[in-house]
């Protein structure tokens, strides 16, 4: 009777961390942006799946790494609808102010301020002390 334990080739190791390795790496590339642009790709997939912690954290992220005003205004206001959609006033009253402070003309941030005031979600002090003018 052979009383000899099997014992799995190096080989077999080798091949393991490198598929351990290989996983990693794809998942570190897929989960790294890189660009403003990317950021906010990302962020609209996560709001069309309701994802909206996820797109908040996307849409601040791309915000903060755009460079035009334009940009940042509407990344800004994007955050503002997925805090929005997760009942979190004070963040969208925030990103409302930013997208706000990049271009006062943007028209979707104030509809949303207009929206929230009319819901009765905020009041007119709180839109005062965001020191922004909405009209």
């Amino acid at each position: 009777m052979n009383s000899k334990k099997y014992i799995p080739s190096i080989g077999f190791f080798i091949l393991l961390i490198a598929f351990a390795a290989t996983f990693s790496f794809f998942y570190w590339v897929e989960n790294t942006v890189l660009d403003a642009t990317q950021a906010e790709s990302r962020a609209h997939s996560y709001f069309a799946e309701k994802k909206y912690s996820k797109a908040y954290e996307n849409f601040f992220q791309a915000a903060n790494l755009s460079e035009n005003f334009d940009d940042k205004s509407r990344q800004f206001r994007c955050a503002a609808n997925a805090a929005h959609a997760q009942n979190q006033i004070d963040k969208t009253l925030e990103m409302l102010a930013k997208a706000l402070k990049y271009n006062k003309n943007n028209e979707n941030a104030i509809s949303l301020l207009k929206a929230m005031l009319n819901a009765k979600q905020i009041t007119q002090q709180d839109i005062d002390k965001l020191g922004v003018d909405y009209k």
